[in-house]
This record gives structure tokens, sequence and C-alpha cells, in this order.
């Protein structure tokens, strides 16, 4: 074979060969992007979506500790959220949720309580932590 035809092909294959890894290299430099801002997106939507659960949860909260009667028009949104929760989240913070509802559910048929009990009452028995915790465990497996 002539020196000329090996150079040739030599060339050729080398520029083939750095065009493949460029290429490979930018295809899966696009791919780890797009996962991490996949993760970010998905973090982000359900730290949403727990926020507005916890909000919700606080609101009745303080409705449940002043009133001896459910008002279910105020109840609605919590439940709506929960559904929410179902649909995406972990079983254990959709187990925490219904917990956490649960637990407002029975404060409302509870006698009511003075201030200081109140106050008393929610430093022992936070209805909001164990889904709280439930749900930063689970944000964190999404670093």
């Amino acid at each position: 074979m002539n020196a000329a035809y090996i150079s040739t092909i030599s060339a050729l294959a080398g520029t083939l060969i750095g065009a493949i890894s460029t290429f490979l290299t930018s295809w899966m430099t696009t791919r780890a992007q797009e996962r991490a801002a996949r993760l970010v997106r998905e973090r982000t939507r359900r730290d949403e979506l727990y926020s507005k659960f916890l909000e919700e949860v606080s609101r009745l909260y303080s409705h449940a500790v002043t009133e001896e009667k459910i008002d279910y028009s105020q109840v609605v949104n919590i439940y709506a959220l929960r559904g929410r929760i179902l649909l995406q989240s972990s079983p254990k913070v959709v187990e925490r949720a219904d917990e956490t509802i649960d637990r407002v559910m029975r404060i409302y048929l509870s006698p009511n309580r003075s201030d200081a009990e109140v106050i008393e009452w929610s430093r022992q028995n936070d209805p909001m932590k164990d889904f709280a915790d439930a749900c930063r465990e689970e944000l964190a497996a999404f670093h």
C-alpha cells in the first residue's frame, strides 16, 4: 500500500474519531444538564406543593382551636392538596399528610381550649412536624 494512502486514511480516521468523541461528549453533557434541570424542577414543584399544604394545615389548625364544629367549606382545599400529594409523593409523605389531616380534624372535634392551653398543647403536639420531616427527607433525595 502506498504511504500516501496510509497517511490519508490515518488522517480521516483521526478526524472521524475526534468528531465522534466530540459528539458523544456534547450529548452526554447535555443529557446530564437536562436531568439536573428536571430534578430541580421536580424538587421545586414538590416544595411548593408541600408549602401550600402546610399553609392550609396552619389555617385549618388555627380555625380548629377556636371552633368546635368542622366547616367543610374550609376543609376542601386540604383534601385537594392531599390528592396532589397522593399523585406526586412517596407513600411515607402521603401517610404523614393523612395523619396531619386526621390530627387537625380531631382538634376540631375536641373542646375549645384557652389560649394558654393551645400554646402548651401546640408545643407538645405539633400537627405538622411529622409531615414536614417526611417532606424534608424526600426533598433531600433530589440533591
